[in-house]
């Protein structure tokens, strides 16, 4: 992930925004320690309207921090019905290092939800924003033939919930920038990268001569969630400008002329990575750099959205 390249495009939409987030840090900086605590004890949907106001860019759809939050809300909400789901489904070899691997998944995905969306209707990174999570979404299982009589189908599925959901939360960070919910978004994102990877071993486990690797390769461009097409990039239908599950809506950027760059893209930063040194093949180009989606891909129907509801 090249962080300075999403600062870049952050400020081709919004010239200002690195002012902005100059001037508000000016502002508190100026308080005294004191003042400072007071604020954050006193005042915290006034920080959280001040984030929500800094990073939505001047052109297309705003959205807030709490929209992007939301949004990881909603993916977590999936991940966590899934392997819900799964296990109740009882596949899982008994007696085998699996069981454990997919419960300890499990409860990662049910405290991801937990710290963004509370719990009991409580508590929160979005309530403690003013905002109002999103609940109620659920995986759909019937979309996938055989989910519930077939291990090798759920570990597919999983795979691709992972990695869409890795890709999401890389797609997003640039929105977080300046703010300590950038820091909750990757302490989340790295855990889903873990359980991407697990899950990719899991398989290769299960089918060594299918070459699947812990880490990205040029096929998984191609890796269909058995719900819809090869994802190959773009969007299947309309663009979404919002997303209403669960009882919320929110706002997702505007989706670009440009789609995502697929994993088997061999440049970066304007580079051939192939050529930066010698017997570097695109395989290892694939595999040393993620790439990310924008919203409206993630939320296509040959990803997260067709699996939803």
């Amino acid at each position: 992930m090249n962080f300075f390249q999403i600062i870049d495009q952050l400020a081709e939409v919004d010239a200002d925004v690195l002012g902005r987030f100059d001037s508000r840090r000016a502002v508190f900086n100026s308080l005294g320690t004191a003042a400072k605590r007071t604020a954050l004890a006193a005042t915290p949907l006034f920080l959280g309207a001040m984030f929500n106001k800094a990073y939505a860019g001047e052109t297309g759809v705003k959205a807030s921090a709490v929209d992007v939050l939301n949004y990881a809300l909603a993916l977590e909400l999936l991940e966590a019905d899934f392997y819900a789901q799964f296990v109740a489904a009882g596949q899982i070899p008994t007696g085998t290092p699996a069981v454990a691997a997919i419960n300890k998944i499990k409860t990662h995905e049910d405290q991801h939800v937990a710290l963004l969306g509370g719990t009991n209707g409580a508590g929160g990174a979005i309530r403690s924003l003013g905002g109002t999570p999103v609940s109620g979404i659920r995986f759909k299982a019937s979309a996938i033939p055989n989910f519930a009589s077939s291990y090798d189908t759920q570990l597919l599925v999983a795979q691709v919930l992972e990695d869409t959901g890795v890709r999401a939360y890389k797609g997003r960070a640039g929105e977080l920038l300046g703010t300590d919910l950038l820091t909750v978004a990757l302490q989340i994102h790295s855990i889903e990268a873990r359980h991407a990877s697990h899950i990719r071993y899991m398989r290769a486990g299960r089918n060594p001569s299918a070459g699947i690797r812990p880490w990205v390769t040029e096929a998984d461009s191609q890796l269909a969630a058995p719900a819809g097409p090869a994802y190959t990039g773009g969007t299947t239908g309309a663009v979404p400008t919002s997303f209403t599950f669960g009882g919320g809506t929110f706002a997702i950027p505007a989706y670009v002329a440009a789609d995502s760059k697929r994993e088997d893209n061999k440049i970066q930063s304007g580079v051939d990575v192939t050529t930066l040194g010698t017997g570097y093949t695109l395989a290892d180009a694939v595999a040393s750099f993620d790439e990310v989606l924008q919203a409206a891909e993630v939320l296509d129907a040959s990803r997260a959205g067709g699996l939803v509801m």
